[in-house]
């Protein structure tokens, strides 16, 4: 077959335009982050870490319990993962906390949908749900929205 494509002159296209890297705000507020993945975890911090909040990492929700025991009153936000291993999810992990400090920011992350999980969670301006796999921008942009929801 043959493919006739229009002639143009040289020169008529438009200039490409650059667009501005969007840089999410950052903040300087101590995050919890609860992820059992533990490439997941590091990327997480790391990013949370390079926009200036103070990141305390924990594998499980066990571990997250033992946290928020010693510096609760600390932590601006968790940021959860649904599913994780120890029989406690993070949406468990999350209405303890919220039970203790019902004004606990809270994102809950997960690569499956809450309604596959059949995790159903309230979500509304403090406690938000991310997709993954997320960007950079999209974590710091849910994080600071969640913290001033």
């Amino acid at each position: 077959f043959t493919v006739l494509l229009p002639a143009i002159e040289r020169g008529t296209a438009p200039a490409p335009t650059e667009l501005a890297p969007s840089v999410a705000a950052g903040g300087n507020e101590t995050l919890l982050l609860v992820e059992d993945d533990t490439a997941v975890r590091a990327t997480t911090r790391a990013a949370l870490a390079g926009r200036g909040y103070q990141v305390l990492e924990a594998s499980s929700a066990a571990a997250a319990l033992a946290i928020w025991a010693a510096v609760g009153p600390s932590v601006a936000l968790v940021v959860t993962d649904l599913v994780m291993p120890g029989g406690i999810t993070g949406r468990q992990l999350g209405d303890i906390l919220g039970a203790q400090r019902p004004d606990l920011r809270i994102v809950y992350t997960s690569g499956y949908s809450p309604e596959v999980i059949d995790q159903r969670l309230a979500l509304g301006p403090t406690r938000r749900f991310l997709p993954k796999p997320y960007t950079v921008d999209a974590l710091a942009a849910c994080v600071r929205a969640c913290l001033d929801g």
